[in-house]
């Protein structure tokens, strides 16, 4: 840190230093760049798009670039990781000092670099440095984007001789689509995820179960369906229970890139696989997605009964499953979605469920209820709301948990809305009001309860303008009379 012309770096340990010189900003860049000390190479690399602006370009490409290549092979992970992390913003500084000159440099410098760090055995510094490549590309012309990007992940994908490489270049071709373009996706892309579909390593047929859902984008619906669909049914049929689940995991954003028909056409018999695949763990994933899926799907009648029936039967065994925690959880935070995409004819089978979650004794899962009942009340409208939602949202805006509380009353004007009746709305106001003076039970000092009882009352305050938005469709009621 700098302190009046004075520069100071600390640490704890043999790296415990303070450098008592004025120096100017190419000076500290350079005695820093060059120290012994990790800790100042750090330094040095956190400061280096900041020095970069302070001392200009010419000086940057004669003084830093230098340095900037010497830590690319620094002996501290850290020193390396952290460098590549500078490399998209170092490179906008560039490009946008000198257009030709800069763009160069970017090519020639820290393209260069990355490609070398690409390689390296350190997973996190080679992650860093498929993150920098990704973020260089979208600076990159296109007519550049072939030579100086794909060969180098193409040339990574098939490097025989090295897993981690090979995994790291799926990752690559499916970060790297849109910058791509759809031509060279369509080219050579997607014939390298598919490749690495038959790869001997599970690791890399892990990691490319994951790696669909851009490169679908980029190329369309029917190229998708018909090239990459395929292949991802393969990963979801792997031999390996790890490739299982990844694709499990990576199911929904790939059916989210693809049109709705084609999510229901090849998608939906893939899911249903999965739920009943032998692994454990594969079960497990794809009941964590399930609620998502069945909300991509949009329309009751492109969901499976038996999709439906598996989501409402995981819900009402969440309580004996050992993995419940995190599976109840997933189903609250996707109810609303099914209940939306499913309609309301589909609420006898979705309402005890409903309840189910919301008494659930979790507070993230009740929370996730609370933050989404408004869109359930809008697909079931005012009977079923007042019937059935509405005592389950007064419980809500009573919860102990002051987090379920605030969910809730981010609510209130959404379900008024829909629980129009007199008896309705005014049952809600009381309660809107008795909120505002209720805190944290848990909070015991003073000041804690006197914060938390603010937070509230502010919320609250905020839903003052869509609550009487609501009243209005009611003006002369007793309910609106009361609110005002």
């Amino acid at each position: 840190k700098q302190q009046a012309g004075r520069v100071v770096a600390r640490s704890g340990g043999s790296d415990n230093v303070e450098v008592q010189e004025n120096f100017s900003a190419l000076e500290r860049a350079r005695h820093f760049g060059n120290s012994k000390l990790s800790l100042q190479r750090l330094v040095f690399v956190n400061e280096l798009v900041e020095t970069a602006h302070e001392i200009g370009y010419e000086a940057t490409v004669r003084h830093l670039l230098p340095l900037v290549k010497k830590l690319a092979d620094d002996a501290e992970v850290l020193v390396r990781q952290s460098l590549v992390g500078h490399f998209g913003d170092l490179a906008g500084f560039l490009i946008q000092s000198d257009p030709e000159k800069g763009y160069e440099e970017v090519i020639e410098k820290l393209l260069g670099v990355v490609s070398v760090l690409l390689t390296e055995k350190a997973s996190e510094v080679r992650q860093g440095a498929a993150d920098a490549l990704i973020t260089l590309a979208s600076h990159l012309r296109p007519n550049q984007m072939c030579d100086k990007v794909l060969m180098t992940v193409i040339s990574m994908s098939q490097n025989n001789d090295d897993e981690d490489a090979r995994a790291t270049a799926v990752q690559l071709l499916n970060g790297l689509a849109e910058a791509m373009g759809r031509d060279l996706c369509r080219g050579f892309v997607v014939m390298g995820i598919v490749g690495l579909c038959m790869d001997p390593a599970f690791r890399v047929r892990k990691a490319t179960a994951s790696s669909f859902a851009e490169v679908a984008k980029v190329i369309g619906n029917d190229d998708a369906k018909n090239r990459l669909v395929p292949a991802f049914e393969k990963l979801a049929t792997d031999v390996h229970w790890g490739v299982k689940k990844a694709a499990a995991e990576s199911l929904v954003n790939f059916a989210m890139s693809l049109e709705v028909e084609a999510r229901q056409e090849k998608l939906v018999p893939l899911m249903l696989k999965l739920l009943q695949d032998d692994s454990r763990w594969v079960q497990m994933s794809a009941l964590q997605q399930l609620g998502y899926f069945i909300a991509c799907l949009e329309e009751a009648t492109r969901v499976p009964e038996g999709l439906l029936a598996q989501f409402v039967d995981t819900i009402q065994r969440s309580k004996a499953n050992p993995d419940a925690p995190d599976i109840s959880f997933h189903c609250a935070y996707t109810f609303a979605g099914v209940t939306k995409a499913m309609g309301r004819d589909a609420w006898q089978m979705l309402q005890e469920p409903f309840d189910a979650l919301c008494r659930d004794a979790q507070v993230k899962t009740r929370k996730a209820m609370a933050a989404s009942i408004h869109i359930v009340a809008q697909t079931l409208g005012s009977t079923l709301t007042e019937q059935e939602v509405l005592p389950q949202f007064e419980a809500f805006l009573q919860d102990p948990a002051p987090e379920v509380r605030l969910a809730a009353l981010r609510n209130v004007a959404g379900i008024m809305q829909v629980a129009s009746s007199q008896v309705a709305q005014r049952k809600v106001l009381k309660l809107l009001q008795a909120s505002m003076g209720k805190a944290d039970p848990a909070a015991v000092a003073a000041k804690a309860a006197k914060a938390e009882s603010w937070r509230l009352r502010q919320l609250v305050a905020t839903q003052l303008g869509a609550v009487c938005d609501a009243l209005c469709a009611k003006s002369g009621s007793p309910a609106a009379t009361a609110a005002a």
